[in-house]
């Protein structure tokens, strides 16, 4: 219960609406240090009580700022600070709103709502925080090889904050090498039931190999992009029961459809209206900020504003992506084509301001409005890493077959240091189940990853 999102929401609004009306009785009956006198009892009936925009800045702001996220992979000064900074911002937003309408409201009260309201969700959520550290979950790995599961195993021990304890494993080929570390094989795939019941098990965690499948679909996909092609599988119980599905059938066989084109002609038309609705209206009203920027960058970096670099596109094509030059003239003269790691010594001091709240990201407003590129879809790759990854990645030509996006689901629930194919899997769970509402969720996201400096 305690880790259910709409249960931290319920108690965040208790808090808030709790806040409010202990303010006002503050304020009505204790007398405070450089203000007028007590506020009258009556003048809580005669303002207008904005009880929806509370609600409404008390969600998101503290969803926006990551503190619906979980909560064990945050420290307690980061729990503070971002509190802080929500709290901050809702009596920012809530003052506006009362200057800019004209609305006559205690200006006291509102601080004080604000402190209040600071000290009760920093409280509750560190009661939170050590209540769910405290609870662990018994987990079984399930596979068919040590290959399988060796991955999930190393992520699951290299986050002990996820609370997930693996109790064993339940592999066939159980022969491992006596020297490898890790946990006890417990059985082999035929007796997962009995070791469930015999160890406690509270989750099971099927790990998956490449297969056949993986493969065949890896060398059509390139076809895929040239002609039209409708893919289904005769699917088991297990493939029917793990997803959203589209059901096709011959005769009396059911079949599952996999959704190869993504690109329907609704969809489609709707997306990029949208894109050309946000990307102009955004380059309007940031135009005084590329002017600022554009001068830093003039000032503290002589050499070009714009960095033009070519990446690939929907269908392989090859576009040139714009971006705020963040690094220093001819930066890979000497290196080539690389990515950059962490305190790289060619990005400037103003290219690492921009980095830090991805202004340099900016400019591929022009990229969406001239259609190279979406505000939501895959991060489109270089030509030289796109080779790279399709060498070794099985399907990667998967994802382009839609736009790439200036943020996407790899950015907002990966790291800078996910693997190639892990990024795929997110791309290709983005591409394949896409709605308004998951585009409207990943830009929410994206605001939230820039904010508390997580992310890629």
């Amino acid at each position: 219960m305690f880790s259910n999102p709409f249960f931290l929401f319920l108690v965040d609004l208790v808090i808030g609406g709790f806040s409010y009306l202990l303010a006002w009785l503050i304020r009505m009956h204790i007398s405070i240090p450089f203000t007028q006198a007590l506020l009258p009892q009556e003048r809580l009936g005669a303002v207008e009580h904005l009880w929806l925009t509370l609600i409404v800045s008390q969600a998101f702001f503290l969803y926006i700022l990551g503190l619906h996220d979980d909560l064990r992979v945050l420290r307690y000064r980061e729990i503070l600070t971002h509190t802080f900074a929500a709290c901050t911002l809702q009596v920012i937003a809530l003052t506006s709103i009362f200057y800019f309408t004209n609305g006559v409201f205690p200006r006291t009260v509102i601080l004080l709502f604000g402190l209040i309201n600071f000290i009760g969700l920093c409280v509750w959520r560190a009661l939170l925080k050590r209540r769910l550290q405290q609870k662990t979950l018994r987990v079984l790995v399930v596979g068919e090889s040590f290959d399988a599961v060796r991955d999930i195993v190393q992520e699951i021990e290299k986050n002990p904050w996820m609370g997930l304890r693996i109790v064993g494993l339940a592999v066939d080929d159980g022969n491992r090498d006596v020297q490898e570390a890790g946990p006890p094989v417990l059985g082999n795939l035929s007796q997962t039931k009995e070791l469930v019941a015999d160890y406690g098990v509270e989750e099971i965690i099927f790990a998956s190999r490449e297969t056949w499948k993986d493969r065949v679909l890896d060398s059509i996909t390139q076809l895929q992009l040239q002609r039209p092609l409708r893919i289904a599988i005769q699917p088991s119980v297990y493939e029917i029961a793990i997803g959203r599905l589209r059901h096709i059938n011959i005769h009396d066989t059911p079949l599952i459809e996999v959704r190869r084109n993504p690109n329907e002609p609704f969809e489609r038309f709707f997306k990029r209206s949208l894109d050309l609705t946000l990307s102009a209206s955004c380059l309007l009203l940031l135009v005084p900020l590329f002017v600022v920027v554009s001068m830093l960058i003039v000032i503290l970096s002589p050499g070009s504003v714009f960095y033009l670099q070519e990446r690939v596109g929907r269908g392989g094509k090859v576009f040139r992506l714009i971006k705020f030059r963040t690094m220093i003239p001819d930066a890979e003269r000497q290196s080539g084509e690389t990515y950059s790691p962490e305190n790289d010594p060619r990005v400037t001091s103003v290219g690492a301001v921009l980095r830090r709240f991805r202004l340099d990201e900016l400019p591929q407003l022009i990229n969406v409005l001239k259609g190279d590129m979406s505000f939501v879809g895959p991060r489109p790759e270089r030509p030289v890493f796109v080779d790279k990854f399709a060498a070794i990645v099985l399907g990667y030509h998967e994802r382009h077959k839609v736009k790439p996006g200036i943020t996407g689901l790899a950015q907002v629930r990966g790291y800078y240091d996910t693997t190639a194919e892990n990024k795929l899997k997110y791309d290709l769970a983005y591409i394949y189940n896409h709605s308004f509402s998951l585009d409207l969720m990943i830009l929410l996201e994206t605001i939230k990853v820039v904010l508390v400096r997580r992310g890629s």
